[in-house]
Protein backbone atom coordinates (compact mmCIF):
# COMPACT_ATOMS: atom_id res chain seq x y z
CA UNK A 1 0.00 0.00 0.00
CA UNK A 2 2.85 2.37 0.88
CA UNK A 3 4.40 1.77 -2.57
CA UNK A 4 1.12 2.60 -4.30
CA UNK A 5 1.01 5.97 -2.53
CA UNK A 6 4.63 6.70 -3.49
CA UNK A 7 4.06 5.66 -7.12
CA UNK A 8 0.82 7.68 -7.24
CA UNK A 9 2.57 10.76 -5.87
CA UNK A 10 5.41 10.33 -8.36
CA UNK A 11 3.01 9.99 -11.32
CA UNK A 12 0.97 12.98 -10.17
CA UNK A 13 4.13 15.10 -9.88
CA UNK A 14 5.35 13.94 -13.28
CA UNK A 15 1.97 14.75 -14.89
CA UNK A 16 1.89 18.20 -13.24
CA UNK A 17 5.45 18.97 -14.39
CA UNK A 18 4.72 17.76 -17.93
CA UNK A 19 1.55 19.86 -18.22
CA UNK A 20 3.34 22.86 -16.73
CA UNK A 21 6.13 22.57 -19.33
CA UNK A 22 3.60 22.13 -22.14
CA UNK A 23 1.57 25.21 -21.24
CA UNK A 24 4.46 27.42 -20.09
CA UNK A 25 6.75 26.81 -23.03
CA UNK A 26 6.47 30.37 -24.29
CA UNK A 27 6.43 33.95 -23.03
CA UNK A 28 3.43 35.35 -21.14
CA UNK A 29 0.68 36.81 -23.31
CA UNK A 30 -0.45 40.38 -22.69
CA UNK A 31 -3.92 41.10 -21.39
CA UNK A 32 -4.89 44.46 -22.88
CA UNK A 33 -8.12 46.17 -21.85
CA UNK A 34 -9.93 49.42 -22.50
CA UNK A 35 -12.92 49.91 -20.21
CA UNK A 36 -14.53 46.47 -20.03
CA UNK A 37 -13.31 45.34 -23.47
CA UNK A 38 -10.27 43.17 -24.11
CA UNK A 39 -8.10 44.24 -27.03
CA UNK A 40 -6.75 41.24 -28.95
CA UNK A 41 -3.04 41.15 -29.67
CA UNK A 42 -0.81 39.26 -32.09
CA UNK A 43 2.31 37.51 -30.88
CA UNK A 44 5.39 38.14 -32.99
CA UNK A 45 8.86 36.66 -32.80
CA UNK A 46 10.13 35.40 -29.47
CA UNK A 47 12.84 33.41 -27.71
CA UNK A 48 12.03 31.62 -24.47
CA UNK A 49 13.90 29.36 -22.07
CA UNK A 50 11.51 27.55 -19.72
CA UNK A 51 14.28 25.67 -17.93
CA UNK A 52 13.49 22.30 -19.45
CA UNK A 53 13.41 23.57 -23.03
CA UNK A 54 14.40 26.57 -25.12
CA UNK A 55 12.61 27.81 -28.20
CA UNK A 56 12.94 30.70 -30.62
CA UNK A 57 10.23 31.38 -33.16
CA UNK A 58 10.62 33.97 -35.91
CA UNK A 59 7.39 35.37 -37.31
CA UNK A 60 7.90 37.56 -40.33
CA UNK A 61 5.66 40.58 -40.90
CA UNK A 62 6.35 43.48 -43.31
CA UNK A 63 5.58 45.97 -40.56
CA UNK A 64 3.62 46.50 -37.35
CA UNK A 65 0.41 47.13 -39.32
CA UNK A 66 0.57 43.73 -40.98
CA UNK A 67 1.26 42.12 -37.61
CA UNK A 68 -1.71 43.82 -35.95
CA UNK A 69 -4.00 43.10 -38.93
CA UNK A 70 -4.55 39.58 -37.55
CA UNK A 71 -7.39 41.19 -35.50
CA UNK A 72 -9.90 43.95 -36.15
CA UNK A 73 -8.93 47.28 -34.54
CA UNK A 74 -10.70 48.01 -31.25
CA UNK A 75 -12.64 51.28 -31.14
CA UNK A 76 -11.49 53.69 -28.43
CA UNK A 77 -12.15 57.34 -27.59
CA UNK A 78 -9.50 60.05 -27.76
CA UNK A 79 -7.31 59.95 -24.65
CA UNK A 80 -8.99 56.83 -23.24
CA UNK A 81 -6.92 54.78 -20.81
CA UNK A 82 -5.62 51.42 -22.07
CA UNK A 83 -4.24 48.88 -19.59
CA UNK A 84 -1.45 46.52 -20.66
CA UNK A 85 -1.04 43.65 -18.20
CA UNK A 86 1.31 40.66 -18.09
CA UNK A 87 1.71 37.93 -15.48
CA UNK A 88 4.50 38.30 -14.59
CA UNK A 89 5.14 41.83 -15.83
CA UNK A 90 8.31 42.06 -17.96
CA UNK A 91 11.63 43.24 -16.54
CA UNK A 92 12.04 45.50 -19.60
CA UNK A 93 9.10 46.90 -21.55
CA UNK A 94 8.98 49.16 -24.60
CA UNK A 95 5.93 50.29 -26.51
CA UNK A 96 5.99 52.05 -29.89
CA UNK A 97 2.94 53.74 -31.39
CA UNK A 98 2.56 53.61 -35.17
CA UNK A 99 0.16 55.83 -37.10
CA UNK A 100 -1.12 55.37 -40.63
CA UNK A 101 1.50 56.80 -42.97
CA UNK A 102 4.44 55.33 -41.05
CA UNK A 103 4.84 57.90 -38.28
CA UNK A 104 6.02 56.27 -35.06
CA UNK A 105 6.94 57.31 -31.55
CA UNK A 106 7.94 55.76 -28.24
CA UNK A 107 5.08 55.74 -25.72
CA UNK A 108 5.58 56.23 -22.00
CA UNK A 109 3.98 53.41 -20.01
CA UNK A 110 3.10 54.23 -16.41
CA UNK A 111 2.02 51.38 -14.12
CA UNK A 112 1.03 49.35 -17.17
CA UNK A 113 -1.22 52.11 -18.55
CA UNK A 114 -1.11 54.15 -21.73
CA UNK A 115 -3.59 56.56 -23.25
CA UNK A 116 -5.16 56.49 -26.69
CA UNK A 117 -3.92 59.23 -29.02
CA UNK A 118 -5.79 62.54 -29.09
CA UNK A 119 -6.20 62.52 -32.88
CA UNK A 120 -8.73 60.24 -34.67
CA UNK A 121 -7.31 57.48 -36.87
CA UNK A 122 -5.90 53.96 -36.95
CA UNK A 123 -2.98 53.27 -34.62
CA UNK A 124 -0.89 50.19 -33.97
CA UNK A 125 1.00 49.64 -30.75
CA UNK A 126 4.00 47.34 -30.85
CA UNK A 127 5.30 45.87 -27.59
CA UNK A 128 8.78 44.53 -26.98
CA UNK A 129 8.98 42.76 -23.61
CA UNK A 130 11.93 41.08 -21.89
CA UNK A 131 12.02 38.67 -18.96
CA UNK A 132 14.88 36.69 -17.48
CA UNK A 133 13.69 33.70 -19.55
CA UNK A 134 13.61 35.55 -22.88
CA UNK A 135 11.85 38.18 -24.94
CA UNK A 136 8.82 38.62 -27.20
CA UNK A 137 7.04 41.12 -29.43
CA UNK A 138 3.31 41.76 -29.68
CA UNK A 139 1.09 44.15 -31.59
CA UNK A 140 -2.47 45.45 -31.22
CA UNK A 141 -4.48 48.11 -33.01
CA UNK A 142 -7.04 50.70 -32.06
CA UNK A 143 -9.27 53.01 -34.06
CA UNK A 144 -9.53 56.34 -32.28
CA UNK A 145 -12.71 58.36 -32.63
CA UNK A 146 -13.90 61.54 -30.93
Amino acid sequence: MKWLVIIGAFLTGFLFLSLNMLYNSGPPKPYIVVGDDEIPSTEGSYCWDSGASSKCEDKVFRDAFEMAAQHEPTSVREGEEIEVKFTPFPDEFQLVQWKEGGERKQVVVKDGNIYAPEQPGLYVFQIHAEWEQGDATYAFSVKVSS
